[in-house]
């Protein structure tokens, strides 16, 4: 794509109007993206927050300088009674159980989801984080059922697309897979050495869980742990089976057992999934492409895939998916630009080959190893200084980051973790979405001035 091109796309971004109704729009580059659900704030010693310091969803999407949310995190996929498990601190603490599981039953958040939806945000819904801890599925069809299992507790529901009814707690009849084989209990694989950094209330990894203890793990939901070291929880085929059913490929035999499908936000569904591993997992892969397949299979409304990668490349824990065999068509990465060298605080004002900081290197993913050619790589950033361990800079040191990114074809705008920090950090918001839209603005006059040399 020429300068001249590209100038063209600015304009057509700039064009656009973006305001308390903007939604996610991976055709322009200024996209606000903040994740929600974790308190981070409020979970931070030093933060000054407290417990409620997180406000329902509702409350940020009437803030014009937010495009998406993200709502963090599903933390585990197969829990007790065959159903997922979420966590939103303070938002989810007071929602019922469903009978038999510890998934939280809380339609006033499916109510905010709706809202938000029809004021024109996108709202996703990321799973993983630094307390998920079933290391993945132990075959790929665990990994297919994992992921119909999602759809159909957080997806569309009949009436609206292909999920199965009923709503909430309601029985239906299923057939339900015999299985012929012992059941793998799933595994951990090695973390991501260079993902060494653990903060309270960040997506920060897991990998240093063995020198903490409980009283001092100040996010929600410490992992179960015995003598200081988390412990798997496998699950049984039996619960998974009966999210196989309607798969054609699947050779079974059956009997007939009554299953539940639970929905926790009622019949509202999230906009689509953000996938947030900290950690190496098994069978990722398979587990995504269903996702996306489900996805794709619905004509009403466009869903997304997007995933949050550490900047070292390739990361450890998104690489199967992301880079393959058999990448997952991704429809926006956002890419955490902290707590590693190769983060916010390595960008050299002076120099334009950046050897550390590497918003470069994950566009030539973009361009050449990505399946999907138009991703868009969002600049991700600690919205203060209690966000993260390492990489928070002022809007001021950011904006010349985000106007060299803007020279990338597959910049797409900027994540910011977490909407709680955010909102401390007075103006933080605003600040990033001027630069956002102060840096389009400046290259499309200097692609202007290029293109009267021709």
């Amino acid at each position: 794509m020429s300068f001249f091109q590209k100038a063209l796309g600015v304009t057509a971004a700039l064009a656009s109007v973006r305001g308390a109704y903007a939604k996610l729009d991976f055709s322009q580059r200024e996209n606000m993206v903040v994740y929600w659900g974790q308190n981070s704030l409020g979970a931070s010693a030093s933060g000054g927050g407290d417990e409620q310091t997180q406000k329902p969803l509702s409350h940020y999407c009437k803030d014009e300088n937010i495009d998406a949310i993200v709502m963090a995190f599903v933390m585990t996929i197969n829990g007790p009674g065959g159903a997922p498990e979420y966590d939103l601190a303070n938002i989810s603490k007071e929602c019922d159980t469903f009978d038999g599981t510890n998934l939280k039953n809380c339609p006033e958040v499916g109510a905010d989801i709706a809202e938000c939806q029809k004021n024109g945000k996108t709202i996703l819904l990321s799973i993983g984080g630094a307390t998920y801890n079933e290391g993945g599925f132990s075959s790929e069809k665990e990994a297919i059922a994992g992921a119909e299992l999602i759809w159909k507790t957080f997806g569309p529901t009949k009436e609206h697309g292909s999920a199965e009814e009923p709503v909430h707690s309601a029985q239906e009849t299923a057939p339900t897979l015999q299985p012929t084989e012992t059941q793998k209990p799933a595994t951990t694989a090695a973390p991501d050495p260079q993902s060494t950094a653990i903060a309270a209330g960040t997506n920060a990894p897991w990998n240093t869980w063995n020198t903490w203890n409980n009283n001092n793990w100040n996010t929600p939901n410490p992992p179960a742990t015995q003598n200081g070291l988390w412990q798997p929880q496998a699950t049984s085929l039996n619960n998974l089976a009966p999210q196989l059913i309607g798969r054609e490929s699947e050779p079974a035999s059956t009997s007939s057992q009554t299953s539940k499908v639970y929905r926790p936000f009622g019949k509202t569904s999230v906009d689509g999934f953000d996938l947030d591993f900290e950690a190496t997992n098994s069978n990722m892969q398979p587990f995504a492409k269903r996702l996306r397949e489900l996805m794709d299979g619905e004509s009403d409304r466009k869903y997304y895939l997007t995933s949050a990668p550490q900047c070292p490349y390739p990361d450890a824990a998104d690489k199967d998916f992301l880079n393959g065999p058999g990448p997952v068509d991704m429809d926006a990465v956002f890419v955490q630009f902290y707590n590693n060298p190769c983060g916010l605080s390595s960008f050299d004002a002076n120099s334009d080959e950046q050897p550390q900081f590497n918003f470069k290197t994950w566009d030539d993913w973009a361009k050449g190893g990505s399946k999907n050619q138009d991703v868009k790589v969002l600049l991700g950033v600690p919205a203060s200084e209690e966000a993260s361990v390492s990489g928070f800079v002022p809007v001021s040191e950011l904006k010349p980051i985000i106007e060299y990114a803007q020279g990338f074809d597959s910049f797409g705008g900027a994540m910011v973790w977490d909407v709680t920090q955010a909102y401390d950090n007075k103006g933080f918001l605003s600040s990033v979405r001027q630069a956002l839209t102060q840096s389009a603005s400046r290259m499309l006059r200097y692609a202007f001035r290029r293109s009267d040399e021709y």
